[in-house]
């Protein structure tokens, strides 16, 4: 987590009174064990004084100390449990322990040290430098992303500027065009002319207008030369042009292909990732990968690293079943997963595949009905394909808990959204106890896109033409309004429609009305279409997509821009986003009314650790919750009697009733057992989540991955 400066001493100044309070009763401990080394009620306590201290020094990332605590909380967990005995020499060595603490709390802690291991773990060892360098060659160099991104600026310029002189020289060959119609108009008009005078009378006309016919005859000579100028100077003109194309192809296609980088690159981490989740689980996952030698622009693989996680994490916490269950139902108690890549055409496509328990739809439409996204009267009417897409629903998850590895329903909706902003699509397809296989398509590179040109108000925007269906005309009689929205039927499907500038906040053009039929874009994300009405269709051409700088990094329906050949500026639009805002006008007085209820939302945040404590209280305050504290299980229920809750925050180890205890208590009453209750706490073990899940907890979070945004989103999804 970061923190402000003077959050992080205010927090850091509670900790040294807590910690030093930990590390006196951890010496009164050791004392009274070396009388008594079997004391199970002061190994109990000594045992749940370095967890606390563990936990709180991971909460304001202090890891040294809380690495000490960790080894120490270890030694103690044995010795209550019988497995071992606290001899003098251990109680030595944890007296040098709790010395090395007792240093580090009185040492000139800064702020940066919230980030030590983080910039620790970013930088490579110098045993792994040297191997590096080892192996690369005399040629080669390291060149900054930043330094390729300028390059691809300018060649973009560079692009612009020929789109520029192949503009002039459309006007150039006009000019020439017309310069040859003028000359032949002269010479057509003295041939007129003359034979209106007649055959007998054209001699006397021509010697009386001598001077006359002599001007246009220098007229005409001049033009004749004009456009054996021009026609010259189009020639060269041209093959200059052609020159240039190659040249700015040439360097375009080189400075792509430095960009240009293997998905082996993402894939490589996948092996020990799969290793280090599966065993955490208990599961026995084989990982096949194929396809890693493909290689794609820089900024579409960073754009992939997140989404392919949560796809692997999904297949082995969700997908895979535990080997006695596998073996249960006729498989192999190796379940398998295969991440395949192939190039087709300008797109990458990506399979990620399991051979799992696969997709519930039972549970789909249970959550979709709890959730109130369908009634019961329209669930029947959904198709298997149609249910599956609801996973990508903000918040949307099946999972029975909420953990550090999953269920707090923000996945699936992020892997969408990151492969939307690459252009990019996703499918899901899934058959129950056979498996589930994920397939994502991005484009090969984001640089050059292909686009159709429309105008909203005034104003030029740009399509990616991989997202659009079908353009066509629609009379306005064929728009129909249900409810609060409007809607067209295109064939046998009937999809929502708005007018793009209402969404994009334009303007309505003064002649928007008086039409019978208007210019239809029908614009689909993956699953999802809708039709937009647009003031007309330009044209369609091949951009330099150019990202929006800060302060306009994220700005909703609009994924960059574009410099045109006539000098123009288009905005490039995000299908995705469009398609949400479309939905979102209609659902925004809900959202609003959502928003004013949470502020009065009241939390109650149990904990016997006054830094973690303070801390939980502090994060929830300032996202606008009502904060009640409590010191344990026995002070959290006596509160709980005082004032119903809507949400509870708790610790697992605590004196008096721990959270487990006071979890099953709530369930078993009345009055409690449907209030969301989240277990916070430095347990991590599967057989301690699965005991969370029995007693009836509906998120468990542990402290060493705590993000306070991770709390804030799970407290927003359960009430």
């Amino acid at each position: 987590m970061e923190f402000s400066s003077e959050e992080f001493q205010r927090l850091l100044s509670i900790f040294r009174e807590e910690g030093s309070e930990y590390l006196k009763s951890l010496g009164d401990g050791l004392l009274h064990l070396e009388r008594d080394p079997h004391d199970s009620a002061i190994l109990e306590d000594i045992f749940r004084n370095a967890h606390n201290l563990k936990g709180a020094a991971r909460i304001l990332g202090l890891t040294e100390i809380a690495s000490i605590a960790h080894e120490l909380e270890s030694i103690f967990s044995l010795a209550k449990d019988g497995k071992m005995t606290i001899t003098p020499e251990r109680i030595d060595a944890i007296t040098e322990s709790i010395n090395a603490i007792n240093r580090l709390l009185s040492a000139d802690v800064k702020e940066e040290a919230v980030n030590i291991q983080k910039e620790a773990e970013k930088q490579p060892s110098a045993k792994f430098n040297r191997r590096a360098s080892d192996r690369q060659s005399l040629n080669t160099i390291r060149v900054s992303t930043e330094k390729l991104d300028n390059m691809m600026n300018q060649v973009g310029e560079l692009l612009v500027s020929k789109m520029r002189l192949e503009k002039r020289m459309d006007d150039t060959n006009l000019l020439a065009a017309l310069c040859e119609g003028l000359i032949k108009d002269i010479s057509r008009f003295k041939r007129d002319e003359i034979r209106l005078k007649g055959a007998k009378n054209a001699v006397a006309y021509i010697n009386q207008d001598r001077k006359k016919c002599g001007a246009i005859d220098k007229i005409s000579a001049d033009l004749a030369r004009l456009n054996d100028d021009l026609i010259k100077f189009t020639t060269d003109f041209y093959e200059n042009q052609i020159d240039l194309g190659i040249v700015t192809g040439g360097i375009e296609e080189s400075v792509k292909n430095i960009r240009m980088l293997p998905l082996s690159t993402i894939f490589e981490a996948m092996p020990k990732m799969v290793r280090d989740l599966s065993r955490k689980l208990n599961k026995k996952v084989d990982l096949k990968i194929e396809g890693g030698s493909i290689e794609i622009d820089k900024r579409i693989l960073e754009g992939l690293k997140d989404p392919m996680v949560h796809l692997l994490t999904n297949c082995i916490d969700h997908g895979i079943e535990q080997p006695d269950e596998r073996r249960r139902i006729g498989k192999t108690e190796e379940g398998s997963i295969n991440v395949a890549a192939a190039a087709v055409g300008g797109y990458i496509e990506i399979t990620v595949e399991d051979n799992g328990k696969g997709i519930s739809i039972d549970r789909i439409k249970e959550r979709v009905l709890k959730k109130g996204l369908v009634t019961v009267d329209a669930l029947p009417a959904l198709t298997n394909e149609q249910l599956i897409n609801f996973i990508f629903e903000p918040g949307f998850s099946t999972s029975d808990i909420i953990t550090d590895i999953s269920g707090r329903g923000v996945g699936m909706d992020v892997v969408r959204k990151n492969i939307e902003e690459l252009n990019g699509l996703i499918f899901v397809q899934s058959e129950y106890g056979k498996g589930c296989k994920t397939t994502i398509r991005v484009p090969l590179t984001l640089v050059t896109v292909r686009v159709i040109l429309i105008e909203i108000s005034g104003e030029v925007c740009a399509l990616p033409e991989t997202s659009i269906d079908r353009i066509l005309c629609v009379k306005e009689e064929a728009i129909f309004t249900v409810g609060d929205s409007d809607i067209f039927r295109e064939g046998v499907n009937i999809l929502p429609i708005g007018r793009l500038h209402q969404i994009l906040g334009f303007p309505k053009r003064e002649d928007e009305g008086s039409k019978d039929e208007y210019p239809v874009i029908i614009v689909e994300s993956g699953e999802k279409k809708a039709a937009f009405i647009v003031n007309d269709i330009i044209d369609e051409e091949t951009i330099i997509l150019k990202n929006l700088t800060f302060p306009l990094t994220k700005v909703k329906n609009i994924s960059g821009a574009a410099l045109l050949g006539d000098g123009r500026i288009a905005i490039v639009l995000s299908p995705a986003d469009i398609i949400e805002s479309l939905k979102a006008v209609k659902a925004a007085p809900i959202k609003k009314v959502k928003e004013k209820e949470i502020e009065k939302k009241s939390v109650l945040v149990v904990d016997d650790s006054i830094t973690t404590r303070t801390l939980e209280k502090n994060i929830l305050e300032s996202s606008g919750y009502n904060v009640t504290l409590a010191v344990d299980g026995v002070d959290a229920y006596n509160k709980l009697l005082e004032k119903r809750f809507d949400i509870i925050v708790m610790d697992v180890q605590m004196p008096n009733m721990d959270g487990f205890a006071f979890t099953e208590k709530a369930r078993n009453t009345q009055e409690y057992g449907d209030i969301p209750i989240i277990l916070l706490t430095s347990l991590e073990s599967e057989v301690d989540k699965r005991r969370g899940i029995e007693v009836g907890a509906d998120a468990y979070i542990v402290k060493r991955t705590f993000d306070q945004s991770n709390l804030i989103e799970t407290i927003r999804r359960l009430i």
